[in-house]
Parts: structure tokens; C-alpha cells; sequence
């Protein structure tokens, strides 16, 4: 894809809207900021990296990702060699969040029938906490920008 390029899909249209280059303190970065239209449903950003590590001599490709309760959306940024072109890889992922949700039950079972044959007194009690300390790590952890973003920054153009 190049800038103003756009690929469409059945409910779906991916627009490149524009790239910028920015200096780090030991890497060079390319942005790629994309537009992904979805019928009857609010537009979505992502701004997938390049990054040109200095020493060694080093390329990679940051991933954006957009978590929700659904679905997450992934996209990664390539250079295509000696050509102006990026290599673009967009995927949907159903139901990946569930998968943590099933974890956290099944702690939550190992920690009832490990607590039922203990019976003491702070049974409930634990219980209790367990609940309280695991609302809290989804809340914030949904509330938060999604770690796997790029964080913002102040945008210098080379």
C-alpha cells in the first residue's frame, strides 16, 4: 500500500491515511496511521511501526491492536525492499479476551476447592478478596490504552 491507497471487504474499507518519520533516542520510526471503516459502526485508528534500530542495524515491525470484548484487531506494517510500497497484514481474532476470562475461572475453581478442604475461618472471606482483586485487574486493565499500541508522543516530521 502506498499513502491514499484503500482495500475494501465485504463490510470493511482499510485506508492509509498518512506516514511520518520521527527520531527517537537510538531508533528511527516510521507511522503509519490507518483508517478502518466498518458499515454502521464508529471508525477506528491504528498506528502500526517500523522501527530502525542504530546499533546493531536492526528492523522491526510494531503491531496496533484494538481489544474488545469481541474481538481484537491486529495490524502490522512491513518494507517491502527497494520499492515505496508497505506490506500490510490485517487481522481480526474472535473471542481473545475470553480466553483470559476462562483462565481467571479456572484460578477462581482451584482457589474454591483448595479453600474447601482448608475450611477455616476466612473462608468466605477470601472469596471475597479473590472477586474484589480480579474486578480490579480487568477494570484498569480495560480502562487503560492497550499496552500493545504505541504510546502517544509528540510527533516531529523529519
Amino acid at each position: 500500500m502506498r499513502v491514499g491507497d484503500e482495500i475494501k471487504f465485504t463490510d470493511k474499507i482499510i485506508k492509509l491515511q498518512k506516514l511520518e518519520n520521527t527520531t527517537e533516542s537510538n531508533f528511527l520510526k516510521l507511522i503509519a496511521y490507518f483508517k478502518i471503516e466498518e458499515k454502521n459502526k464508529t471508525d477506528l485508528v491504528l498506528e502500526p511501526e517500523i522501527r530502525i534500530y542504530d546499533k546493531p542495524e536492526t528492523i522491526t515491525s510494531e503491531a496496533a491492536i484494538k481489544t474488545d470484548i469481541f474481538k481484537d484487531r491486529f495490524i502490522v506494517v512491513n518494507l517491502v525492499k527497494e520499492n515505496e510500497y508497505l506490506n500490510v497484514r490485517y487481522q481480526e481474532k474472535p473471542f481473545m479476551l475470553w480466553i483470559w476470562i476462562s483462565a481467571i475461572l479456572i484460578s477462581l475453581g482451584v482457589l474454591l476447592i483448595f479453600l474447601k478442604k482448608m475450611k477455616n475461618k476466612y473462608y468466605k472471606f477470601s472469596i471475597v478478596i479473590f472477586f474484589i482483586f480480579t474486578f480490579l485487574i480487568f477494570y484498569y486493565g480495560l480502562k487503560q490504552k492497550n499496552f500493545y499500541t504505541p504510546e502517544d508522543i509528540s510527533i516531529k516530521t523529519l
